[in-house]
């Protein structure tokens, strides 16, 4: 779909193979209507007739975008992407200026994940502030953000940002193409960008808000806008506790209530269903779950390492690299744990059985490939992922609270650890023989069928 300005007043389907509806206004109409008279209501229609997108006032949007950028707009087109509960559109400028405007899906039935109001308005807030921060303090190739506005009923129809446009193509769309040493090339750059945040450390776990000092704005540690804390009304359980928090301790033990709360405002069949996996989890955790030095120092963390939020581009010699990093939705400042994880096409395609031998095959030298780079960089690294059981603790609490059966597996898994009855000798002695191999046991190891990568 595109929005554009044109001396004539009317409406032109464009190419099908661009799958959109081109829009043409008259230039005298444009302070009372962008879209001349068009019906809004045709307004980002597929050739199949979904309308997804007609709660968009395009009016207001043209407008905002204008008084944002002090120039006229020339188009509004909408981008192809469909594993996301926003709708991206490119933004083009009379100067030919490019940015990206991301729209919420106002209705939880086209959401691919049901949160509150207040969840989707603090969200937005979050994620604008956290990729600004990003964008300020580092190299990373993030989007700056121009404007935002996380009311749900304004003008535009439901809660935007505008952002920097970022040349490239999603790496999902070009990974199957690339050579085998490009692919290890963009691993290596995940892995400098992951390098990165941890040079930015905080005191606390939680997102990031903007609070005003005087004529100044600065940045502060607020409470977690996290998906294990919101997600399907979970920011409405009775007495939940969303930090920040000042240890992993504290931030995995108001996790783990605040399920178990969610879990009590379900109806009576899930609640049978669920509440005695979430019980067992919790006498583990508290039993026997470690602290460890680093539990005070705190990182910020992307949502999640995926190839639907990374950009692609080649420089003018030809050669790979990673020119936009997109994955701050839902995230903030988290345990050095939820730093270092596998890429995940690189990490769950291994157990796919629609796929080939040669590719999990070569998905597992990538993963061999990633953990060495990753534990030679930083040799810290061996330390924070090499304790199975917390690791095992982090993902069954802040990966896995909607996999009740997920969890259930992963329980025996912590089950047969401790019942191996090792010594702490040995445990050192067999962490130090499988140190090469103990990211690869945390972030590849199959819950579903309830193996261990050796």
């Amino acid at each position: 779909m595109s929005v554009s300005k044109t001396p004539e007043n009317d409406v032109d389907a464009v190419s099908n193979q661009l799958d959109r509806i081109e829009l043409n206004e008259s230039t005298e109409d444009k302070n009372n209507n962008p879209l001349g008279n068009s019906n809004l209501s045709d307004v980002g229609k597929s050739r199949e007739g979904e309308g997804d997108d007609d709660f968009v006032n395009f009016n207001a949007l043209w407008e905002t975008l204008e008084r944002v950028f002090q120039q006229p707009c020339k188009s509004i087109s909408r981008i192809d992407q469909k594993t996301s509960n926003q709708i991206p559109y490119l933004v083009v400028m009379e100067d030919d200026s490019k940015y990206v405007v991301r729209i919420s899906y106002p209705h939880p039935e086209n959401q691919f994940h049901n949160y509150s109001e207040s969840y989707a308005v603090k969200r937005l807030e979050c994620e604008a502030n956290l990729t600004s921060y990003v964008a300020s303090c580092t190299n990373i190739p993030v989007p700056n953000v121009y404007y935002w506005n996380a009311k749900k009923n304004n003008d535009v129809g439901s809660e935007f940002v505008i952002m920097e446009y970022l040349r490239g193509i999603p790496l999902r769309d070009e990974w199957s193409d690339l050579s085998f040493e490009e692919k290890q090339e963009v691993l290596l750059q995940i892995i400098d960008i992951l390098l990165t945040l941890k040079e930015l450390e905080f005191p606390m776990i939680g997102s990031l808000y903007t609070i005003k000092d005087c004529e100044k704005s600065k940045m502060t540690i607020g409470e977690c806008v996290f998906h294990v804390f919101m997600q399907s009304g979970r920011d409405e359980t009775e007495d939940a506790q969303f930090g920040p928090f000042l240890s992993t301790r504290e931030f995995l033990q108001a996790a783990l209530g605040k399920e178990l709360g969610f879990l009590e405002s379900l109806d009576d069949e899930c609640h049978q269903l669920w509440s005695p996996i979430q019980m067992q989890l919790i006498e583990l955790f508290f039993k026997h779950f470690e602290s460890k030095d680093h539990d005070l120092t705190f990182v910020i963390c992307p949502s999640e390492i995926s190839a639907s939020k990374i950009l692609l581009d080649r420089d003018l010699d030809g050669n790979i690299k990673i020119s936009g990093f997109l994955a701050w939705d839902c995230t903030g400042t988290k345990p050095l744990e939820c730093l270092y994880k596998y890429p995940l096409w690189i990490k769950n395609n291994v157990e796919n059985a629609t796929h080939s031998k040669e590719r999990k095959a070569e998905n597992i030298k990538l993963q061999d490939f990633f953990a060495q780079e990753l534990f030679e960089c930083d040799p810290d690294a061996k330390k924070i992922c090499g304790d199975i059981m917390r690791n095992h603790f982090i993902t069954a609490i802040l990966e896995e609270y909607m996999r009740p059966w997920s969890i259930h597996k992963r329980i025996q898994l912590m089950y047969d650890k401790l019942n191996e009855g090792e010594s702490e000798e040995s445990k050192e002695c067999t962490k130090d023989r499988n140190e090469d191999h103990t990211m690869k046991n945390y972030a590849s190891e199959s819950e579903e069928n309830g193996k261990k990568n050796v």
